[in-house]
């Protein structure tokens, strides 16, 4: 939900409130611009805040607390008594209609309601056990845009992500070592999909299954390019579960790590446990356990500056395994995908040169010249290099000179159904080749460009066919204007 400001709601309350809890009883019973900026001029001071905090009840402080730290999000209530009592401090307010019972912060107040807490955070002197897999959003994104584009997307008939989809986030990336619920892992595809989109990727949905359409390694160059610039935004309002803002102002300057127990947010817990490995995933925070126990009552963290820049190369065995550290610089990652298909994930990235890889890369248009390469910065064994090599030959040599043209399986069916199409190519069963009749080779290549592929080679394909995002139009803030509290005076509206 759009938050709004504390100036603003001020003045769409109740003149009657207003001059009852804010103006000063008998202080005045006309209510005009000067005692509105009376108002957020004390409300802006932070000892104001601090006085107004600390005489309040412990169940509030927590509770506000926990408001701030929700951000966006808010925090839903059942409690009457306490929500009033919140309320009645006027350092949150309360939305309407969907929001209706959900209390927010005010994002102007939120770096003085840090300031206050930030004064009751434990420092500690050094993580005890960091987890491992911070900074990997980068190289997990390749991986997950290559299933994606492989068509290893599993999705059930209600086009919810299938068990399986997730289990294989389990097995071959780090965020499925952070996070191993299939509800939590629902959220990273969630995001995955959501960051590629807004860079403008394509996606198709069909035969149980999402298929990116668009070029994975352009797309990860996109994502790069923004790491450092709209990425941060894009990863704080994606999890609304913490306002990272607020967790940057309640650390501060501070040195040492801070430790957030969250033993007392019990409703709030496991979204807290969840946007904090988030965050750890991307880079903007260290975490750790405390104590070095798996428990989610409190957690260690610094906040961190992402560094894309230090990284590491992998090892290629004779036997075709492939051992890829998580330092491992994501480019080199995306094409040795070209290659290579990830097994598993410990402590490093597990994966095994494929022939079969090998053919699909050709067949998407991918050169022998990209597929070497790689490997070849990555010290290739020269006897598995020559190997590959004879693959790439035995392939080409297969379909060299000869009128083919070839589609990946996700979408060889629709050309072969297309009226336009179906007396000019004859599908080549055991791959998804056509054979062109003869003189017809510039039709069908026309009428294939009109309904949506590009048959350039991909070093001739100038940019990528990503489309631009529209921005997102601002959604009124709305929130309840007439809190329930009693009000003693009557006052007049001028």
């Amino acid at each position: 939900m759009k938050r709004i400001n504390f100036s603003n709601y001020v003045r769409q309350l109740p003149s009657n409130m207003v001059l009852e809890y804010l103006a000063g009883v008998g202080s005045s019973k006309i209510l005009t611009n000067g005692v509105y900026e009376k108002i957020t001029a004390k409300l802006y001071d932070g000892n104001y805040i601090g006085t107004t905090l600390a005489n309040a009840p412990k169940d509030v402080k927590s509770e506000i607390f926990q408001i701030y730290l929700c951000g966006d999000l808010g925090k839903k209530f059942v409690s009457q008594p306490l929500k009033t009592k919140i309320l009645k401090t006027f350092l949150v307010f309360e939305g309407i209609d969907e929001n209706s019972d959900v209390l927010f912060a005010f994002p102007d107040l939120s770096p003085l309601i840090a300031e206050y807490f930030a004064q009751n955070l434990k420092l500690c002197k050094e993580l005890s056990r960091p987890l491992y897999f911070s900074s990997t959003f980068l190289s997990d994104f390749a991986i997950i845009s290559d299933m994606f584009r492989n068509g290893e997307s599993k999705i059930c008939t209600n086009s919810a992500y299938s068990q399986r989809w997730t289990e294989l986030l389990k097995e071959r990336c780090g965020i499925g070592k952070l996070l191993n619920t299939h509800e939590e892992l629902q959220e990273i595809l969630d995001f995955v999909l959501e960051v590629s989109k807004s860079c403008g990727a394509k996606f198709i949905s069909a035969d149980s299954k999402i298929t990116l359409l668009s070029n994975a390694e352009h797309l990860l160059e996109k994502i790069i390019e923004g790491a450092n610039a709209n990425l941060p935004r894009i990863i704080t309002n994606f999890s609304k579960c913490i306002d990272f803002q607020f967790l940057c102002s309640l650390v501060g300057n501070k040195e040492g790590r801070v430790k957030l127990d969250i033993e007392e947010m019990d409703e709030i817990a496991e979204k807290i446990d969840f946007s904090l490995k988030f965050f750890h995933w991307c880079g903007l925070i260290e975490l750790s356990n405390s104590d070095g126990k798996q428990s989610k009552s409190a957690r260690i963290f610094q906040i961190k500056n992402t560094n894309f820049t230090s990284f590491e190369n992998g090892h290629i065995l004779p036997d075709f395994n492939v051992y890829i550290p998580i330092g491992v610089n994501p480019r080199h990652l995306s094409k040795i995908l070209y290659s290579t298909k990830i097994c598993s994930v410990d402590v490093i990235y597990r994966g095994r040169i494929d022939r079969k890889r090998v053919e699909e890369a050709l067949v998407n248009g991918v050169e022998e010249r990209e597929i070497i390469e790689i490997l070849r910065e990555w010290k290739v064994p020269q006897s598995l290099q020559t190997t590959i090599e004879e693959w790439i030959h035995s392939f080409k040599r297969a379909f060299a000179d000869l009128p083919y043209i070839a589609f990946r399986n996700d979408v060889a069916a629709v050309i072969a159904s297309h009226a336009q199409l179906k007396e000019n190519l004859t599908p080549i069963d055991g791959y998804t080749f056509f054979k062109l009749k003869e003189g017809e080779e510039n039709s069908v290549f026309e009428t294939l460009g009109k309904i949506g592929f590009d048959l350039r080679k991909t070093n001739d394909k100038p940019t990528l066919p990503l489309e631009k995002a529209d921005n997102e139009a601002d959604v009124p803030c709305k929130f309840n204007k007439n809190p329930m509290f009693d009000i003693k005076q009557e006052y007049i509206l001028v």
